[in-house]
């Protein structure tokens, strides 16, 4: 019987491995360089990494003029990876205080205005009394004069619906 005999692998000489080159860092970007491009803090980044749009990668880099440092890096290629989010800019003070006016007009209140536009209590309290200076005073209704009148014509919720109720309870002129 001739035993079947394999060659011994702990003794087989290894094939010298290909190395593949480095990549070139000098153009990936650190994370203050990612943060900076695109206009968000630091933890931003690190949270992007996390979320896997980015993948960092530790080297050393020679610090002119310092000892040498480990800095995380990111090839610019994964930068299509990161969400962008888009800028909102913040509304001209005129189409807030046009939209108050608006507002006013149909009868809402400084608070239901402070609700809706999102704003100051003292902003928009400031756009009512010129709203009022500049003739808006004629459509506003005092408390004593609305309760006499839903007492006389029924509950009403703005201006425009106390003229509906009128036009229907008195005669059409000719």
């Amino acid at each position: 019987m001739v035993a079947n005999k394999m060659p011994d692998v702990r003794r087989m000489p290894v094939p010298p491995q290909k190395k593949e080159p480095e990549p070139d860092y000098t153009r990936w970007l650190t994370r203050q360089d990612v943060a900076d491009l695109f206009g968000v803090g630091y933890t931003t980044v690190m949270l992007w990494e996390r979320k896997g749009y980015l993948t960092p990668r530790k080297i050393t880099r020679e610090i002119p003029g310092d000892q040498p440092r480990v800095v995380v890096i990111y090839d610019p290629s994964q930068l299509k990876n990161v969400p962008r989010r888009e800028r909102t800019r913040a509304p001209d003070p005129g189409e807030v205080e046009a939209r108050c006016v608006e507002l006013f007009r149909s009868g809402k209140t400084i608070a239901d205005v402070v609700v809706t536009e999102r704003q100051t209590f003292e902003f928009v309290e400031a756009v009512y009394q010129k709203w009022l200076d500049h003739g808006g005073s004629h459509v506003v209704i005092t408390e004593v004069a609305r309760d006499e009148l839903e007492r006389r014509v029924g509950a009403f919720a703005s201006v425009a619906e106390l003229v509906e109720r009128l036009e229907q309870l008195l005669p059409k002129r000719t």
